[in-house]
């Protein structure tokens, strides 16, 4: 297990306390990390003066100055740990992610337990009364190595995830012009089209997020939020062209619609501004095609 060395990866964004005990998990794996990488989302000044005060040779500090979304994060969070590292494992992580002390330790006998073929390992990850949350989306033959521990899956969470420099090579970085909602679906995807991809049972976080379940939607949600169903629609409609062919596209298409239709009779306010919203999202999602950056360096 002494190949493994691993840089985590973290966006933050004015969750201090969230993030402080994160890295206290962190900080008290059982296999130890080599780096932390911490992408700061243009926080508040309680959080840059904290990262401030913690930045060394293994904690390094990308500090942005506007808010890059989770997707521009993350893809910023991965090259500067595929750069500055010579790492040859990322462990990426939401910042309201507590890692038990050995979920890295589980990712690296999973990891040897398939002579480190894979696209991505992700974490079981539990809510704070324990259930189940962000389940990831598994394949046909999932069992084929359940002795070994592990569900083969297709699509999971940035919530925790490992991936390796060589399928980064391969496949490239998270697309952060995707700014929120999808980028970890396209990337997990991406990831496991390139290698087979796992879920690992005793790999546990635990997600700290407000709710399990959101029923906060398009039509519901606060005012301040609706711009940001953009993204949802444009991404969503994206990931669909790429991946799920054209049958499945188009009856996305029409439930996409179908919302548009429907939020000036169920929205209870501003419905100009969710109906607008919506519509831009999915006529930019018919053209949207980004592509991923590959890197740029050669391996360390």
């Amino acid at each position: 297990m002494n190949t493994y060395n691993v840089s985590c990866v973290i966006v933050t964004h004015n969750r201090l306390e969230l993030l402080q005990e994160c890295i206290q998990h962190l900080q008290a794996q059982t296999y130890q990390l080599s780096h932390i990488v911490i992408v700061d989302n243009d926080s508040d000044q309680p959080t840059k003066q904290y990262l401030e005060s913690i930045k060394s040779s293994q904690i390094i500090v990308y500090t942005s100055t506007q808010n890059l979304g989770g997707a521009g994060g993350f893809e910023i969070g991965l090259k500067e740990a595929f750069n500055q590292t010579n790492d040859n494992y990322f462990w990426i992580l939401d910042d309201d992610t507590i890692p038990t002390e050995t979920a890295l330790e589980e990712f690296v006998k999973a990891s040897s337990a398939i002579h480190q073929q894979f696209g991505f390992l992700c974490s079981d990850v539990r809510w704070t009364n324990s259930d189940s949350c962000n389940v990831p989306v598994p394949v046909n033959d999932w069992n084929e190595q359940i002795a070994n521990g592990l569900i083969g899956v297709k699509q999971a969470t940035f919530v925790s995830i490992l991936v390796s420099r060589t399928a980064i090579e391969a496949v490239g970085f998270p697309i952060g012009s995707m700014f929120i909602w999808g980028d970890d679906t396209e990337y997990t995807r991406r990831l496991s089209r390139y290698q087979s991809s796992y879920y690992v049972i005793k790999s546990v976080v635990v997600h700290k997020t407000v709710a399990n379940v959101s029923t906060v939607n398009i039509f519901n949600d606060t005012p301040a939020r609706i711009n940001r169903y953009f993204y949802l629609y444009r991404n969503v409609f994206f990931i669909s062209k790429k991946y799920d062919g054209k049958l499945k596209t188009f009856k996305l298409f029409l439930h996409d619609v179908c919302d548009l239709i429907e939020i000036p009779f169920k929205a209870k306010n501003y419905r100009f501004k969710r109906f607008m919203t919506t519509f831009k999202g999915i006529i930019s999602g018919i053209t949207y095609n980004p592509k991923a950056d590959l890197p740029n360096k050669p391996s360390k």
